[in-house]
């Protein structure tokens, strides 16, 4: 899961050098095109970055009124809401090596609602990587399915609330190179609007890291609509 970046070889021969080998006749060394005499072999450097391209697979609104086509206009645009929060808590929880923190995900809690947060420490094994992340140093998304979401559409076209699906694989590189280690999850998410975007209200997770199975679930306080 390592991509190559190409680095630049510096000649190392003087040109007075060069021109006396040439000159003698001495030195007959056939390089290869774009290859400069005594180059070495490009390196292997920093680790490819991946991210979360998690995309909207069906929306559905659930309206007593059926009061489309606004209702669905509401829902297809709390979709797209939730798919960057989906994205964003992926990236954070088993995607980019830059915001695992050794295993802290301090930013993780941020994309749960004030009543859910109390729960993220205790099930963050579960959650994110956590305490996996330090023996890993990059994991490659291979499935990202996004279920059908679903938005509560309420009276006034305000949203109750919208809960989705999420199916996770990845390969996981060990930060010493030794094999490879396969990351799922998979999740049930509740979520709800607050004042600058959408927020997890409640969920049930399950993650198997190398074939150990983990879950964890908090149900989603009935006022959570008030938003935190």
């Amino acid at each position: 899961m390592l991509f190559t970046l190409s680095r630049r070889v510096t000649r190392t021969l003087a040109i007075s050098a060069l021109v006396a080998l040439v000159a003698s006749g001495c030195t007959k060394h056939k390089t290869q095109a774009g290859q400069s005499p005594g180059a070495s072999p490009p390196a292997s450097s920093s680790p490819q970055k991946f991210h979360a391209d998690f995309k909207i697979g069906g929306v559905r609104a659930v309206d007593a009124q059926d009061r489309a086509p606004q209702a669905n206009n509401t829902a297809n645009d709390v979709a797209r809401k939730v798919v960057n929060l989906v994205n964003t808590y992926y990236n954070n929880a088993f995607i980019d090596p830059g915001l695992w923190e050794g295993g802290f995900h301090s930013k993780l809690v941020g994309l749960f609602t004030d009543e859910a947060k109390p729960s993220v420490a205790p099930n963050l094994d579960t959650l994110a990587l956590a305490r996996v992340s330090t023996t890993l140093k990059s994991v490659e998304p291979k499935v990202q399915t996004l279920g059908t979401v679903s938005v509560l559409i309420e009276k006034d076209f305000g949203v109750g609330y919208a809960t989705v699906s999420t199916h996770f694989e990845a390969i996981g590189t060990p930060t010493d190179s030794n094999g490879t280690v396969d990351v799922i999850a998979q999740s049930a998410q509740f979520m709800v609007a607050v004042s600058d975007g959408y927020r997890i209200a409640g969920y049930d997770v399950t993650t198997r890291i190398d074939g150990q199975a983990k879950t964890a679930s908090f149900n989603m306080p009935a006022q959570s609509g008030a938003a935190s």
